[in-house]
């Protein structure tokens, strides 16, 4: 028996629930039954989905494709990037702590990987995902002394993992969330009823175009969100600020926070560390 195949007996033996996901962002989390709960649910700087009214006509959706046009263009110079995710999700109706995750990305091949800061029980978790290496596998590290037993490959639709996140790590990044954008917006001329909203503001000190998307009603069944908040910086066109809500119960209104994301310190092109290269 090799020295991974020991490590990992030894967690089968003890009992241990070891598991691994990720989000959109991407969040992966590790401990049985652990979740941190946001001690307080307020929507914070996030409008309240009431507050939304006058959606613009048919120049809104313009300006709001175009911003899209403008992020594809801009992705298509980049071959790697970094930035520190702060994201929350929402799983079995309870509303998790924010996290703050060191993200690495490499366009291509694609890989990822995710190093996580806060919170304290989570700090020192790694994953990593690369698609050229293994298209259907990831490795992760645990936080704590479980991390002794260094890195791990599990499938990425492990059950496990999927106990812990809405999302696997093969989704992460700015590309799949702008695909997963395209594909939603590029229906809106056969979504009457779905209203768009584009307004100009500031967050972080920066300048930026916020797109406020109120799905058609008709959509519930297909639509997980029924709203999308999606915030762009003005200076390099990429987001800074992604909220995802929910369908209320009579589907003709918005429901709970599901999803959020904050993307800080983005370095673009700047090349990656050792530590990314060599997991």
């Amino acid at each position: 028996m090799t020295q991974g195949e020991q490590g990992s007996a030894k967690i089968r033996g003890y009992g241990w629930n070891v598991a691994w996901g990720s989000v959109l962002g991407v969040a992966l989390l590790s401990g049985a039954n652990f979740w941190p709960e946001e001690p307080n649910e307020a929507a914070g700087t996030i409008a309240a989905p009431e507050a939304l009214h006058h959606h613009a006509d048919e120049a809104d959706r313009t300006k709001a494709l175009a911003l899209l046009a403008r992020s594809f263009a801009e992705m298509a110079k980049v071959t790697d990037y970094q930035l520190e995710l702060h994201k929350k999700e929402r799983l079995n109706g309870k509303l998790g702590a924010e996290q703050v995750i060191d993200m690495m990305v490499r366009q291509h091949p694609f890989k990822v990987r995710m190093a996580w800061k806060e919170p304290k029980a989570l700090s020192g978790q790694v994953g990593v995902f690369c698609l050229e290496t293994n298209p259907k596998r990831m490795k992760g590290k645990s936080a704590g002394f479980l991390g002794n037993l260094g890195f791990i490959s599990m499938g990425l639709d492990d059950p496990l993992s999927r106990a812990t996140s809405r999302h696997g790590i093969d989704e992460a990044g700015f590309q799949n969330l702008f695909n997963r954008l395209r594909k939603s917006w590029d229906l809106w001329p056969d979504e009457d009823d779905t209203k768009v909203r584009v307004t100009q503001g500031e967050l972080d000190r920066k300048t930026c175009t916020t797109v406020d998307v109120l799905q058609s009603p008709s959509t519930n069944k297909t639509n997980e969100f029924g709203r999308t908040i999606v915030t762009f910086a003005a200076d390099s066109g990429f987001p800074i600020r992604l909220e995802l809500f929910g369908w209320a119960e009579d589907g003709k209104s918005v429901g709970e926070l599901l999803e959020s994301y904050q993307y800080h310190k983005l370095e673009i092109n700047s090349g990656l560390t050792e530590d990314f290269r060599k997991n």
